[in-house]
């Protein structure tokens, strides 16, 4: 009886430690929110998400002075916020070790400086990378698999305008499975993201 009820507490612990990391705080729905979850690859000390103004928004460990002959180019990630209007955020991540800089500027360098996908705002951002909508309100858009994750996405067409669902699985190494669902909102119109 008692491994019995050691198995019984076993799995309700389990469950409910899946239960708390799929809970996803509608905060966490920008692309800057979803950065600084990031857990790297690589056990950086000091890194920081810098805007396309040279603010620094973001800080992991002490604060540096971005290089001088820093490079060119942003991480722009845009995604759609409501069926008529979307945002765009421009940034980058600068890593510094042992003395030396490392920028973080575009979807390759930033696939490599996340490593595998240790959670689910890593994941939501690699589909925000590939240009997928997640709706973070419905919370039957997603669930965690025993090796990722697996969510109900939109992914938006323009001119004319038209909202498609996809299905997407993800695992460590990112997206595994694409799977439409087709369209379900068409128009007319032509409206178009710049």
């Amino acid at each position: 009886m008692s491994k019995f009820l050691t198995f019984i507490l076993l799995a309700v612990l389990v469950h409910s430690l899946d239960a708390q990391e799929l809970k996803f705080d509608s905060t966490m729905t920008t692309e800057i929110e979803l950065i600084k979850k990031i857990k790297p690859k690589n056990d950086y000390k000091n890194w920081q998400i810098v805007t396309s103004y040279d603010s620094i928004i973001y800080i992991t460990g002490k604060r540096f002075t971005i290089p001088k002959d820093s490079k060119s180019g942003y991480l722009t990630l845009t995604t759609k916020q409501s069926h008529t209007f979307s945002s765009s955020s421009s940034c980058y991540i600068i890593v510094q070790e042992n003395e030396k800089f490392k920028e973080i500027r575009n979807e390759k360098s930033l696939i490599e400086f996340i490593g595998e996908i240790d959670n689910i705002h890593e994941a939501i951002l690699i589909l925000y990378l590939n240009g997928f909508y997640y709706d973070y309100s419905h919370p039957s858009s997603y669930s965690k698999l025993n090796n990722g994750y697996k969510f109900k996405t939109t992914k938006f067409h323009y001119c004319p305008n038209k909202s498609e669902e996809k299905v997407i699985t993800t695992d460590k190494n990112g997206i595994t499975e694409i799977k439409s669902n087709g369209f379900y909102k068409v128009t007319d119109d032509c409206y178009t993201i710049e």
